[in-house]
C-alpha cells in the first residue's frame, strides 16, 4: 500500500492492519504509522507508551525507520525506560539498514560521546554514509568536520563541496558557511559576489549570522554596492536575535552614520580651497582643537610643497602619508579619517575620498594561509582611498603563531606595491599602539606620523549632550548641567582608558530620551513642551542613579542624610564618634583651603575596621562610601566588596592580575576587603596572598587620589596583618573598632527587623526576649551579634507561621504579632544550632 494511503487511514483502520488477523499478517508499515500517530497525537490522544509499543513491533520485524523512532524514545525515556545502551543498539540496527537519518544521528552520538565513547572518525564515517543519501544535516556535519579537521584531515575544498550540496537544499546554516568560505577564500577563491548571494539566501530565512555577514558586506561595498542603510537593516535583524557581533557592528555603523552627517552636513564642493574644505568639515565640532591644528598643519605643508614643485624649487622628501591615530574610544578618530580622505583627494594624493573601515576580525582568518587572502581582498577594496584599521594593536597582541602577524606582513607588502594608491590609518589606545608600531620594523618605518586624540573634558561632553538634544528637538533644563558635568568628570577618572567619550554621551542620550518617552507616554494630553522637555527624573533614570547635588547646601544635605543613616543604626557608639571625627576633620580642612590656609598633608583616608562578625562593618563601609562621596573625598559612592577568594588565584602571577582587575573596578570609590588578615596567613613566602598585598600597595600608590581601601576583620589578626608589612602600616593608620552588641542593642536590631517586615513584638514577648538576651550576652553566646538577632527573628517568624496554621481559623488570628511562645521556641532552635555551626 502506498504511503499516502496509510496517511489517509483512520487510527482504527491502521490498528486493524497493524494487528493483522488469521487471514492477513500484521502490517509493519501500519505499525510504524500508528506509532507516529500516537507519538504526535494525530487523530488520537498523544500516548508515548502506546507509540513505543507499535514502534517496537515494527522494529522487531526489521523496519529501519521504526528502529530509529524507537531508539529516540529509549534515549529520551518517552513511553519506555531510558536506556542509552539499548538506544544505541536500536539506532545502529536502523543505520545498518541504510536509514539516512539514523546514520546521521549515530554519527552525532559518536561526535559528542553520548551512549558511546567519543570517536570523531566513526562520526565522520556515519555522516558520510548519510550524506551520500542526500541527508542535508549529514552533509552539513560532514562539511564542518572537513573544514575543522575533526576525525578527518582538513580539506577546505571538500568542505565547500558538501556545504554547497546542503545549501542548495535550502539549509541556512550551510548557506552561511558557504558565504563565509567565499568571503575568506576557504577552499575557493575569494568571491564577494558569491558571498553576498549565499548570505542573502540564509538572511532571508532570518539566519542571524548571515544577516550580520550580509550587513558587513553592504557596509564595506564588497560584492555589492556600498549601502549603509541596507547594512543597518541586516545588522538590526541579527541584533534582534541577540547576535553579539551584529550588535557591535550596528553600534559602530551608527557612529559612522552620525560622523558622516557631521562631516558632510555642509555641502562640500570639490572646487573649494583646501582651507575652505577644512573649515567647513570642522565646523560645529566640539573640542578636537589639537587634532584640527595637526590636520591643518599637514595640509598646509603638502600644499606648499606642491606649489614649490610647480615653481621648479627643490622639494624635501615627502613625509609619510600613513597615519597613527591614538586615543580612547569615542574621540572622533573615524570622523577625522573621513576628513583626511577628502583632504587627500583634494590635494591629489588619492583618486577618491573612499574610506574602508576594518579591524582584526576583517583581516584575520582562522586557518594558515587564509589571512593573507582575506587581508589582500580588504586592501584591494580600499585602493584609491583610505584603509582605516581600528584597534590595530590586536594584530600583534598574541604569540608568534598568531595569524595577526600574517595580516601585518601582507599589509606591509601591499602598502609597498600600491604606495601611490593607498593611505592606511591605524588607530587604538596610546600604549597599545606604541607597542604595535614597534613590533615590526616595517611598521615603524611607514607609520611615523601620529595624531593624538585627547579625551573630551566634562564641559565638552556636556556640550556634545546639548548638541544631541538640539539636533533632535529636545530641551534640557539648565539646572541639570552641573550634575551631568559632575557625572562626566567622575566617569573620566573612574573608567580611564575604558571611557568611551562621545560614545558614552550618545548612549546616555538615547537612554534619557527613552526614559522621557516612557514618562510622557503616561500623560493624558501631552503638550509640545512636554514632548520636548527633558526633566531631571529622565536623566536620572537614564543614568540609573540620582544626579549629584549642587555645591553647598545640596552636598550638605547628602552628607547629613548619610550621617543620619549611621546614627540610626543600633549601638556602635564608638564607631559613630570615630566616623564623626574623621568627617569633621575633612570638612575643616576644606574650609581652611577655601580660606587660603595650609591644610594637613599626608592624611590617609584608608581605614581598618576591627571587630567580631555581625557588628555592622559592611553596613558602615557602605555609609562611609556615601559620606566620602558627599565630602568630595571620592568621585563616587561606588563600593566593591571582596575577600581573599576574590583576590587570590591558583597560579603564580595570576593573583596580581586578578587583584589589579578588582582594584580597577573600584577606582573612584571604595574597595572593602573583608577578613583581610587571611592575605597574610599563608604557610610560607610562596603564598599568593603576599602577591595580592604587593599589588594592592602599588595600586594604592599609583592611584592615591582615586581609591580608598577599607580592610576588615577580627581585632588581633588585623593588627598582625597590618604589622606584617611596612607598606600596610604606613597606609593604614586609622582604626575603627566595632564593639560587640549589648543586650539592648540586640533587642533594637530585632525590633528593626520587625518594623521592616511589619511584625509586632508584644509586650510580654519583648520583656522575655530582653531578659534572655541579657543572660545569653553575659554567657558569651551572642558573639554573632547582628547575625544572631537576625537568625532569632527569622526563626520567630517561621514558628509564628507554624503556630497560626496549626491552631485553625487562622484568618481570624493576628498575623502580625510575635508572642512569648514564638520567641521562646525560636531561641531554643537558634541556640541548638550554634554548637553545630561552630563545630
Amino acid at each position: 500500500m502506498p504511503s499516502k494511503r496509510y496517511e489517509a487511514l483512520t487510527v482504527q483502520e491502521l490498528r486493524k492492519l497493524a494487528q493483522g488477523d488469521i487471514f492477513r499478517p500484521a502490517d509493519i508499515v501500519a505499525q510504524l504509522y500508528l506509532g507516529r500517530r500516537y507519538a504526535k497525537g494525530t487523530g488520537v490522544d498523544k500516548d508515548e507508551k502506546e507509540a513505543a509499543h507499535w514502534f517496537r513491533l515494527a522494529a522487531d520485524k526489521g523496519n529501519a525507520e521504526a528502529q530509529r523512532n524507537l531508539a529516540f524514545a529509549i534515549f529520551h525515556g518517552r513511553g519506555v525506560p531510558r536506556d542509552d545502551a539499548e538506544g544505541i543498539r536500536r539506532l545502529r540496527l536502523a543505520a545498518d539498514g541504510a536509514d539516512a537519518p539514523a546514520q546521521r544521528q549515530l554519527g552525532y552520538h559518536f561526535a559528542i560521546g553520548h551512549g558511546v565513547p567519543a570517536d570523531e572518525k566513526e562520526a565522520v564515517r556515519w555522516f558520510r554514509l548519510a550524506a551520500d543519501q542526500n541527508d542535508v544535516f549529514a552533509q552539513y556535519n560532514l562539511a564542518f568536520a572537513l573544514a575543522s579537521g575533526r576525525g578527518v584531515p582538513t580539506d577546505q575544498s571538500q568542505a565547500v563541496h558538501w556545504y554547497q550540496l546542503a545549501a542548495e537544499q535550502g539549509m541556512p546554516e550551510a548557506q552561511c558557511a558557504l558565504g563565509l568560505a567565499y568571503e575568506h577564500g576557504l577552499g575557493v577563491p575569494v568571491d564577494y559576489e558569491k558571498s553576498v548571494y549565499w548570505n542573502r539566501l540564509a538572511a532571508e530565512q532570518a539566519h542571524a549570522e548571515s544577516c550580520s555577514n550580509l550587513g558587513w558586506l553592504y557596509e564595506n561595498g564588497l560584492g555589492v554596492a556600498q549601502d549603509l542603510e541596507q547594512a543597518r537593516h541586516w545588522y538590526e535583524v541579527a541584533a534582534r536575535q541577540e547576535f553579539e557581533t551584529a550588535k557591535q557592528r550596528l553600534l559602530k555603523l551608527r557612529e559612522r552614520s552620525a560622523n558622516l552627517h557631521t562631516v558632510f552636513k555642509h555641502s562640500l564642493r570639490n572646487d573649494q580651497s583646501i582651507t575652505e574644505y577644512l573649515e567647513t568639515a570642522f565646523a560645529g565640532f566640539v573640542g578636537l582643537d589639537v587634532v584640527r591644528e595637526e590636520v591643518f598643519r599637514q595640509a598646509s605643508y603638502i600644499q606648499v610643497q606642491k606649489l614649490r614643485a610647480q615653481q621648479g624649487l627643490r622639494v624635501p622628501t615627502a613625509p609619510s602619508r600613513h597615519l597613527v591615530f591614538i586615543g580612547n574610544p569615542g574621540t572622533g578618530k573615524t570622523t577625522i579619517a573621513r576628513i583626511i580622505a577628502g583632504l587627500y583627494q583634494r590635494l591629489g594624493i588619492l583618486k577618491t575620498d573612499k574610506v574602508v573601515e576594518t579591524d582584526r576580525a576583517g583581516l584575520v582568518a582562522p586557518y594558515i594561509g587564509q589571512t593573507a587572502l582575506k587581508t589582500r581582498a580588504i586592501v584591494e577594496s580600499a585602493l584609491g582611498g583610505v584603509l582605516f584599521i581600528d584597534e590595530a594593536y590586536a594584530l600583534a597582541r598574541s604569540g608568534a603563531q598568531d595569524f595577526g602577524r600574517e595580516a601585518v606582513e601582507t599589509l606591509l607588502k601591499m602598502m609597498e606595491d600600491h604606495r601611490d594608491e593607498l593611505v592606511v590609518i591605524v588607530a587604538g589606545y596610546v600604549a597599545d599602539m606604541d607597542d604595535f608600531i614597534n613590533s615590526n620594523p616595517g611598521l615603524a618605518s611607514r607609520f611615523n606620523r601620529y595624531i593624538r586624540f585627547p579625551d573630551y573634558t566634562p564641559a565638552e561632553l556636556l556640550e556634545i549632550f546639548l548638541k544631541f538634544c538640539s539636533a533632535h528637538s529636545y530641551e534640557l533644563s539648565d539646572s541639570i548641567h552641573a550634575g551631568l558635568q559632575t557625572i562626566f568628570s567622575r566617569e573620566i577618572h573612574v573608567q580611564r582608558q575604558r571611557f568611551s567619550n562621545a560614545r558614552y554621551v550618545r548612549n546616555l542620550f538615547e537612554r534619557v530620551i527613552e526614559a522621557q518617552a516612557q514618562r510622557v507616554f503616561a500623560l493624558e494630553n501631552a503638550s509640545k513642551s512636554d514632548l520636548q522637555t527633558i526633566l531631571p527624573a529622565d536623566v536620572e533614570k537614564g543614568l540609573g542613579e540620582a544626579l549629584p547635588a549642587d555645591q553647598g547646601q545640596g552636598l550638605s544635605a547628602n552628607y547629613e542624610a548619610a550621617l543620619k543613616r549611621l546614627n540610626d543604626l543600633a549601638g556602635l557608639g564608638r564607631v559613630k564618634k570615630q566616623v564623626q571625627r574623621l568627617s569633621d576633620f575633612v570638612r575643616i580642612q576644606h574650609a581652611r583651603a577655601e580660606a587660603g590656609s595650609r591644610v594637613a598633608a599626608g592624611f590617609s583616608q584608608h581605614l581598618v575596621f576591627t571587630g567580631n562578625p555581625g557588628t555592622g562593618k559592611t553596613v558602615v563601609s557602605r555609609i562611609i562610601a556615601d559620606i566620602y562621596f558627599s565630602l568630595g573625598i571620592t568621585l563616587s559612592n561606588h563600593i566593591v566588596e571582596v575577600d581573599r577568594a576574590g583576590l587570590v588565584a591558583g597560579y603564580v602571577g595570576q593573583s596580581a592580575i586578578k587583584t589589579r582587575e578588582v582594584l580597577e573596578s573600584a577606582l573612584g570609590g571604595i574597595l572593602f576587603i573583608d577578613e583581610a588578615y587571611a592575605l597574610a596567613q599563608g604557610d610560607n613566602n610562596n603564598d599568593f596572598g603576599r602577591e595580592v598585598i604587593d599589588t594592592l600597595l602599588k595600586t594604592m600608590e599609583d592611584y592615591r587620589d582615586q581609591l580608598v581601601v577599607i580592610v576588615a576583620g577580627y581585632p588581633e589578626p588585623m593588627r598582625n596583618f597590618i604589622n606584617s608589612n611596612p607598606g600596610l602600616r604606613s597606609r593604614f593608620n586609622h582604626y575603627i573598632e566595632f564593639d560587640d552588641y549589648g543586650p539592648d542593642d540586640l533587642l533594637a536590631i530585632f525590633e528593626s527587623f520587625c518594623r521592616e517586615s511589619e511584625y509586632v513584638l508584644d509586650a510580654a514577648a519583648r520583656a522575655f526576649l530582653q531578659e534572655n538576651l541579657t543572660t545569653l550576652f553575659n554567657g558569651g553566646q551572642t558573639t554573632d551579634n547582628g547575625r544572631f538577632a537576625r537568625n532569632v527573628f527569622q526563626r520567630c517568624v517561621e514558628v509564628q507561621a507554624n503556630r497560626i496554621l496549626h491552631t485553625g481559623e487562622h484568618a481570624s488570628k493576628d498575623l502580625n504579632t510575635l508572642t512569648t511562645s514564638d520567641v521562646s521556641e525560636a531561641l531554643k532552635e537558634v541556640l541548638t544550632d550554634i554548637p553545630q555551626s561552630s563545630a
